[in-house]
């Protein structure tokens, strides 16, 4: 029975009840003030060509876009579309294929006001990629940037299902900009001002990684987006309640607006201080799209876009449009800190906040960015360490499931190792890994466990894969994240590993990401990035698995030419500070990791490859 479960609450309390009918664009909308929408500041900025637009400009060209996509598509009538169950067989919708441009946010903005179910798709998908991805989204049409348009052709995409962003002179099909026009001449699609969708209806379609197999095909509902904004409002609301108590002046002064720059590869990754969000451990898509086209409307924050990483032309942009957030990711900044003679004549004392989503970062890693962008200005200048929050969340929850706790929370301001605080959209629980019960055996407080979800923000399910649904939610409604968290007694959460990733060695528990935590702490000069994987035990006795390390160099690890140095430097290092069943017992050097389109190591193409080289006597797999 659920009352005999141990469910840890969101300290913030619970959503209010919402409607039947709820268009999460509605709700966009209904947030924003009269003095933003007659404002004629930037709202999205392109730092190539210094093109941007105003917060009106941006929805009245997505009003007109929903119109024609309204008499496009053919709604999904709500009795073909199965109430209970995710066989959404006659669902159709619209694919995005553009890597980071002006027009991406608008394509999501028209899709959610036409209550038509859009599809982003990684801009690196290669033609076969693309192909099973359009198929497994059901899209019916797809946008497409020029630079990925000859990828979507070689996927055998028709021409006339798919609509160029950009025109150029060559295309002859249809356009982004010519749907907008036709859009002006199609009829209204609002009641009463408003865009009416049952609040279960499909919104977004995300693909997971793929990094445990097949990417399945997240179906997040109006209700979910809705209820992950106003979770965010209510915990902005209640920073902002302890911020004041904390230093009353604060609502003397004039609150800066909120500037951000986009630069990671086709996932609007948008990054706001760490009482109004955290960041998300591995799967971006999800919380690009919810932070970076969704908030940034929400809280009229303006976003300026990079195709790409681009670090000379970020170090322009950041003094230019006086960006204030700056979102990372693990290589980036690890880039940074190599070159870091780049920054000597930076300007950046525009920058409150840091932030570093997509993978983990180390503390020392942590430590030393701060200091380093401290030091040219940013933050004040003072490296603190609360001005870069961690967080975690997947695109089955549709966002971050934390918020980064501040001095003043009921839990405490955020301790060393934390990913914070449940938000107020979930309520939680830590089954014990020898459960067996299909209902799950709670695991005591402060004890490592599987992590289960319940909540408005939780996905409806993965489209027409019943089996990999059910599977991941049980009949009452808790998700099943497959991640090994700990909570303690005040709600502060701290991420172990994932379930699948750990491993036994002797009888007991080895959590990978423990040792590549270490190795990378011990030896940064000389490793730029390390996993660790269970492998077959390779010594005379049966001791289950061993710990494997596999490393990428950075530049002065590779210009020392002393590889075999640096392997036993690893292997030194976990018979020095760890316990015997954690050793490392091989360590392999790699060029570089494979990785999704989100930025996530392969973990198993890595185990895979090392398995056919073992087999084969590779002998690059040292000693």
């Amino acid at each position: 029975m659920t009352s005999t479960y141990c469910i840890y609450p969101s300290l913030f309390g619970s959503l209010p009840s919402m409607s039947d009918e709820h268009n999460a664009w509605d709700f966009l909308v209904s947030k924003l003030s009269p003095e933003s929408l007659s404002s004629t500041e930037p709202f999205n900025v392109d730092v190539q060509s210094g093109l941007t637009r105003s917060l009106s400009e941006v929805i009245t060209r997505a009003e007109h876009l929903a119109r024609y996509l309204c008499v496009l598509m053919t709604s999904v009538p709500e009795s073909n579309a199965r109430q209970v169950g995710t066989s959404e067989g006659c669902l159709r919708s619209v694919g995005l294929l553009s890597p980071n441009h002006l027009d991406y946010p608008l394509v999501i903005y028209a899709c959610l006001a036409a209550g038509v179910p859009v599809a982003p798709i990684t801009s690196t998908a290669s033609s076969i990629e693309a192909r099973y991805l359009s198929q497994l989204g059901q899209c019916a049409i797809i946008f497409v940037h020029p630079k990925c348009l000859p990828t979507i052709q070689k996927a055998g995409y028709p021409i006339e299902q798919i609509i160029l962003i950009e025109a150029t002179t060559d295309w002859h099909g249809p356009t982004l900009e010519g749907f907008i026009k036709m859009g002006t001449m199609s009829p209204q699609i609002t009641l009463g001002g408003l865009h009416p969708v049952p609040a279960h209806r499909v919104a977004l379609i995300l693909f997971s990684s793929g990094s445990t197999g097949n990417p399945k095909a997240v179906m997040l509902t109006h209700r979910n987006i809705c209820s992950a904004l106003q979770g965010a409002l209510l915990v902005k609301d209640f920073a902002q309640e302890v911020m004041l108590k904390k230093s009353p002046t604060l609502a003397l002064k004039p609150q800066a607006r909120l500037v951000a720059l986009v630069f990671l590869p086709s996932e609007f990754l948008f990054n706001i201080p760490p009482h109004l969000c955290c960041e998300l451990k591995s799967y971006v898509h999800a919380y690009g799209l919810m932070i970076g086209v969704l908030r940034s409307m929400l809280y009229n924050a303006c976003t300026c876009i990079m195709p790409k990483w681009d670090f000379s032309q970020a170090l322009k942009a950041i003094p230019k449009y006086k960006v204030t957030m700056l979102g990372l990711v693990p290589a980036i900044a690890t880039q940074i800190l190599a070159h870091s003679h780049l920054l000597n004549d930076a300007d950046l004392s525009s920058i409150t906040s840091i932030a570093v989503g997509a993978a983990a970062i180390t503390s020392s890693q942590k430590h030393e960015l701060l200091k380093l962008l401290a030091a040219r200005g940013a933050m004040g200048g003072i490296s603190d360490e609360s001005s870069m929050s961690n967080g975690y969340g997947m695109s089955e929850t549709t966002v971050s499931i934390t918020t980064w706790p501040l001095e003043g929370y009921p839990c405490g301001p955020a301790r060393p190792g934390t990913i914070g605080v449940l938000l107020p959209t979930f309520e939680a629980r830590v089954i014990r890994e020898d459960s067996v019960s299909p209902s799950g055996e709670d695991a005591p407080v402060n004890t490592a466990g599987e992590l289960w979800l319940r909540g408005p923000s939780i996905m409806k399910g993965y489209l027409n894969n019943d089996l990999e649904t059910q599977a991941a939610l049980t009949p009452d409604g808790w998700f099943k994240t497959g991640d090994k968290i700990r909570i303690e007694a005040d709600g502060q959460m701290f991420y172990i590993d994932r379930l699948k990733d750990t491993f036994k060695n002797r009888g007991l528990q080895v959590a990978p990401s423990e040792i590549a935590s270490l190795i990378l702490k011990h030896l940064p000069e000389m490793i730029a990035d390390a996993v660790v994987i269970g492998m077959p035990s390779q010594g005379s006795r049966d001791i289950g698995e061993e710990a494997w390390a596999f490393i990428v160099l950075t530049p002065a690890g590779r210009d020392s030419n002393q590889p075999e140095k640096i392997c036993e430097q690893v292997r030194s290092i976990s018979r020095e500070k760890l316990s015997m069943h954690k050793w490392v017992s091989r360590v392999v050097i790699m060029p570089e990791f494979p990785k999704g389109p989100t930025h996530k190591v392969l973990v198993r193409e890595i185990r895979a490859q090392a398995l056919r080289d073992l087999k084969q006597g590779e002998s690059r797999l040292k000693l």
